[in-house]
């Protein structure tokens, strides 16, 4: 069991420079009924950085109607927007499999979504380009606690594939995923997950809500037995439930506040 103070350093922030990278669609996957993997080459990708699976890039699409792209110009305060110019079509995505030698980079596309980004992945094809900056920045987490438990809905599954493609072998620890139905997930246990990490699917049933509540979870986490040591969580899912959630890691003395990495991937509309 590591001291406190040594996981206390555990977590490095690392700061990267923002450039706006042109892409082009070389090769399109579907990899179940509600995602779709999109691999893009490009001689920009040449210094591309990412370092966590908590990384995400910003992607611009094409107005749907006209096909015009809005694409912001880097000025003293980051991205910002043409005067005149429409606000972009832009959405956040996990990068993975990034290839320096190859100069190619995938982004997975949750289909069922009705945003820019599933309508532009419905029609896309090889050749088509799109625009991405960032990351912006890196939350790296040094793999020295005990335990670790993952909390994600649809939205955060790319994340977990990539967190559990990197994590340590020895790696000990619980993920709790919701789903509409396991048939619908991405694959994402690799022959590289560690052995001790467990996966719960949380399948939503016809009298559950729809996702953006965080029921499921809870009912989860009530029969969740704290193991020993010292354990790092992280929360992927809709705002609000990421906030929800964190509270209940918090209230039950699950782990420290500082040992949370709560990240809210979507809002839900809420009445």
């Amino acid at each position: 069991m590591e001291q406190v103070s040594t996981l206390n350093t555990a977590i490095t922030r690392l700061k990267h420079d923002v450039k706006i990278r042109k892409l082009t669609v070389t090769q399109i996957m579907p990899l179940s009924p509600l995602f779709t993997k999109i691999t893009f080459f490009s001689e920009d990708l040449k210094d591309f950085v990412t370092a966590s699976p908590d990384d995400h890039v910003k992607v611009f699409f094409p107005d749907p109607e006209t096909g015009h792209y809005s694409i912001p110009r880097l000025g003293p305060e980051g991205l910002q927007t043409e005067e005149g110019q429409p606000e972009p079509l832009m959405r956040d995505y996990t990068p993975l499999n990034y290839n320096s030698k190859n100069k190619t980079l995938e982004l997975i596309f949750f289909m069922r979504d009705k945003g820019a980004g599933a309508l532009w992945a419905q029609k896309a094809k090889e050749g088509d380009e799109l625009f991405i900056a960032g990351p912006r920045g890196s939350f790296v987490l040094s793999y020295i606690f005990d335990w670790y438990l993952i909390l994600t809905d649809e939205s955060g599954l790319p994340s977990l594939q990539r967190r559990l493609q990197e994590m340590p072998k020895d790696a000990k620890g619980l993920v709790l995923a919701e789903i509409s139905k396991t048939s619908d997930a991405i694959k994402v246990q690799t022959q590289n997950t560690p052995q001790g990490i467990e996966i719960q699917w949380l399948e939503r049933t016809t009298g559950q809500k729809s996702t953006g509540s965080s029921d499921i979870f809870l009912q989860s986490l009530n029969n969740f037995t704290k193991p020993e040591g010292n354990g790092f969580v992280w929360i992927k899912t809709e705002s609000y439930v990421a906030l929800q959630l964190k509270n209940y890691i918090l209230q039950n003395n699950i782990t420290k506040d500082e040992w949370i990495k709560a990240s809210g991937y979507w809002k839900r509309t809420r009445s």
